[in-house]
């Protein structure tokens, strides 16, 4: 695996990625969340509060730890409102 940590305009930006052939997952945590990823995974932390985001791409699957509803699809995204 190779990883990134770098400031940007928008904030901190954490990349992790696996090299070519590479038999593995990625995993990250976010909150209650645990994201699995088979290439990469990018996560931009913002300087000011803002909504949370979570986009997956890819054959993606959803799974409700507590109802244990699924979601599947080329593309899921997930919005969390920040109350103001």
């Amino acid at each position: 695996m190779d990883s990134t940590v770098r400031t940007t305009k928008d904030g901190l930006l954490q990349e992790a990625h696996l090299k070519p052939g590479a038999d593995a997952e990625l995993h990250a945590f976010l909150d209650n969340w645990e994201l699995v990823a088979f290439k990469r995974i990018t996560i931009l932390e913002r300087v000011v509060p803002c909504d949370v985001s979570v986009k997956a791409r890819g054959d993606a699957r959803f799974v409700d730890q507590e109802t244990k509803a699924e979601k599947s699809g080329a593309q899921l995204s997930f919005e969390g409102k920040i109350a103001r």
